[in-house]
C-alpha cells in the first residue's frame, strides 16, 4: 500500500458572523507516492495551494488534473475525491 499524506493545523478561527463556523488551515504533506482513499471533507468548502512538488486530483467524475507549485484547486461542498496522489 501506498503512504498517507500527514496534516498538520496552521490556523483555526471562528468566524465572527457565521455561529459555528471556522476557518481553518491545514498543511498537508505528501510523501513521495504518497495517496488518499476516495474522500469528502463533510460538507467544508476548501481552496488549496500547492506549495512544493505536484498532486493528481480527481474529483465528482471530472477530468484527471495536475497541479504543480503555485497550483491552485478549490472544492466546492459535498465534492468527492477519487483520486488525490503524489
Amino acid at each position: 500500500s501506498r503512504p498517507f499524506p500527514t496534516t498538520q493545523l496552521i490556523y483555526n478561527s471562528p468566524i465572527l458572523n457565521c455561529t459555528g463556523k471556522n476557518i481553518v488551515a491545514p498543511r498537508v504533506t505528501f510523501p513521495p507516492s504518497g495517496s488518499t482513499r476516495p474522500h469528502t471533507h463533510g460538507g467544508a468548502f476548501l481552496s488549496s495551494r500547492v506549495v512544493s512538488g505536484y498532486v493528481f486530483n480527481k474529483k465528482n467524475g471530472d477530468p484527471m488534473e495536475l497541479f504543480g507549485p503555485g497550483g491552485i484547486f478549490h472544492e466546492n461542498l459535498e465534492c468527492r475525491y477519487t483520486i488525490s496522489d503524489n
